[in-house]
């Protein structure tokens, strides 16, 4: 009797796990279903929005068509003007040219004060270096400790500073 009634639930319980296997397929065969609605939806408007896009440009190529046909007839009265221009600028560069080569020894100091603004610039940076230095140096003789701490990540550590002189 007891075999029987523990076939029984063996026979159960796996009957239940069989139907609630089925139950969590047949679900996600709907949940599939539902997509699949959902994407031809999705494919519907943009097969929509691509007619529309094929439509717009379409008239926006005959409008660029037509602006490119003014630009060019607005492009031969430039031709003229722009020649004109050229023939302006080179008389300009022309009078630039010779201003530049009566200046000739202004450019020259020009290059020699730039010599030594840059020596100069460069002496300020061995300054402030220098002041740098003295200033540690300064602050180590007023605390009157010469060491100094130090952390590595896992220790703090001591070091002995050399003595400024």
């Amino acid at each position: 009797m007891r075999r029987r009634w523990l076939r029984i639930t063996i026979w159960a319980t796996v009957g239940v796990v069989l139907l609630g296997a089925l139950a969590l397929l047949t679900l996600g065969v709907l949940d599939l279903r539902g997509r699949l609605a959902d994407t031809e939806a999705r494919l519907e408007i943009v097969s929509v929005n691509l007619g529309a896009a094929q439509v717009w440009a379409e008239e926006g190529t005959r409008d660029a068509s037509q602006r490119i046909d003014a630009l060019a007839s607005q492009m031969g009265t430039l031709e003229s003007g722009v020649g004109d221009l050229v023939d302006f600028a080179r008389t300009l560069s022309q009078q630039v040219t010779s201003a530049l080569y009566e200046q000739g020894s202004f450019r020259n100091d020009l290059a020699g004060l730039t010599w030594h603004l840059d020596s100069l610039e460069s002496s300020v940076g061995d300054l402030e270096s220098s002041v740098g230095d003295l200033a540690h140096c300064l602050y180590l003789s007023m605390s009157g400790s010469y060491y100094t701490y130090w952390y590595t990540g896992s220790a703090w550590g001591l070091r002995q500073i050399s003595r400024c002189e």
